[in-house]
């Protein structure tokens, strides 16, 4: 099970960390494919952002260094999970840090491809806050 979590939740953190670019380097983003061209900006641009024409000013690149700490959090938790590097004692609190800003970042960043995203970050919280799952005698801490 530990390995499972480990595995899923580094993923995760590596494909949040691709991300930054996004901000640092805004550009016309990758384009959609023709089914889904009714969406109003491509993947890797901000609906919110460029709504207001901020893309590159120093918005995108605090969106940049968002990015950056959320997936940095994120494959910290991994880490943390197995006893590398980090401290087993926080990866609950990265992958719950990791997981908020990568939620908040993804609504900024909404696009249909990050569906799946959303949705990881969403079981990484209700999992580890309401259901208080798994007990730390299972995964540690």
């Amino acid at each position: 099970m530990r390995t499972l979590v480990f595995i899923l939740m580094l993923i995760h953190g590596l494909i949040t960390l691709a991300q930054s670019p996004a901000g640092f380097k805004p550009s016309e983003g990758v384009p959609n494919p023709g089914w889904l061209g009714w969406w109003p900006v491509n993947l890797g641009q901000s609906w919110l952002i460029e709504q207001f024409g901020l893309s590159k000013s120093a918005v995108g690149t605090v969106a940049g260094v968002l990015w950056l700490a959320a997936g940095l959090c994120l494959v910290g938790a991994a880490l943390g999970l197995m006893g590398f590097v980090i401290p087993t004692g926080i990866w609950r609190l990265l992958a719950c840090i990791g997981a908020g800003l990568s939620l908040v970042l993804f609504l900024v960043y909404a696009h249909p491809f990050f569906a799946v995203g959303i949705g990881a970050n969403l079981a990484i919280l209700l999992v580890l806050l309401w259901a208080k799952w798994p007990p730390p005698d299972v995964l540690g801490s």
